[in-house]
């Protein structure tokens, strides 16, 4: 079976540049083995995120690193660029969808047919382009839920460099997060398939509608079953 991945560009670029120190990669190596041991792809999710979470809040102890970061609730630019998801992550998301979070379905729609493609991404108008999750105020309504490479991003300096409404991506300095990165990279190594959110979110929806309905009529499915079957 081939197997789809994703990987997140500022996590890769630091696996990359550490995968040979062996005081980085035990990060990697113990995420993908806790994460064989967990039984569920929500569990497995809100585990990595909370590895993602512990090293970040020690980061952010660091007094230069709370001046310097311009993220804060509301500064919402990078909620208009593509984002990866693990398989687990997306299934974490799909839940919340399930359990009443409501998302723009209308965007969600129009950001899966980008695909992977991150230039015809960066085509669509600015409103349309923007993460189904995030509310009008521009908070995240998912935010204990997000994907880690949310948590994980972090801008240096005047926040006006993450503007994109263009559709241009600026040069930008951003925050080394090394450890967090081992992590993502090993949820990344560790899960099935991932890629871009909207993507994975739209397939996993699919798929739950398709099982539900298959459970709704019973019936009729063993019939377009057999005629598949014998044609």
């Amino acid at each position: 079976m081939e197997v789809s991945k994703n990987f997140p560009q500022v996590a890769f670029r630091s696996y990359i540049k550490l995968k040979n120190y062996p005081q980085f990669l035990r990060y990697t190596q113990a995420i993908i083995t806790t994460l064989g041991k967990l039984k569920s792809s929500l569990e497995k999710a809100r585990f990595v995120h909370e590895m993602v979470d512990q090293e970040m809040s020690e980061l952010y102890k660091n007094e230069n690193v709370q001046k310097l970061t311009a993220c804060q609730k509301g500064c919402a630019a990078c909620c208009h660029t593509q984002v990866s998801v693990t398989q687990e992550e997306a299934d974490l998301l799909a839940q919340r969808v399930l359990d009443g979070t409501e998302i723009n379905w209308t965007n969600l729609q129009i950001q899966k047919d980008a695909g992977t493609n991150f230039e015809r991404f960066m085509q669509i108008p600015y409103g349309q382009r923007k993460c189904v999750f995030l509310k009008d105020d521009n908070s995240c309504g998912i935010y204990e839920d997000r994907p880690s490479v949310c948590r994980t991003n972090a801008v240096v300096g005047s926040k006006d460099q993450c503007e994109n409404k263009d559709g241009q991506i600026q040069k930008q300095q951003i925050l080394n997060t090394y450890n967090a990165d081992m992590i993502v990279m090993g949820a990344y190594m560790y899960t099935q398939k991932s890629g871009v959110l909207p993507q994975m979110l739209w397939e996993k929806l699919n798929s739950i509608s398709e099982l539900e309905n298959q459970k709704k009529n019973p019936q009729e499915n063993k019939k377009v079953s057999n005629t598949l079957r014998i044609g």
